[in-house]
């Protein structure tokens, strides 16, 4: 789905998702994420997908959008 690797590209670049720094973010903290993605126009199934994938399925995704 080249929708979600979009958005796992922006979650990899903004660092959120997959890609925070802090491993346990808060209610505040994944309401900013989620509205990172929805302020790019992904919705907010994708954006949720996105944002709970592991970071090893994210750079796969990523890759295969890439080829």
């Amino acid at each position: 789905d080249s929708e979600l690797a979009a958005a796992l590209v922006l979650a990899r670049r903004r660092r959120v998702g997959p890609y925070r720094t802090s491993p346990d973010p808060d209610a505040a903290e994944q309401a900013r994420e989620l509205g990172v993605l929805a302020r790019a126009g992904f919705s907010r199934d994708v954006s949720e997908r996105a944002l709970a994938m592991p970071q090893d399925e994210a750079e796969r995704r990523i890759h295969d959008l890439r080829r």
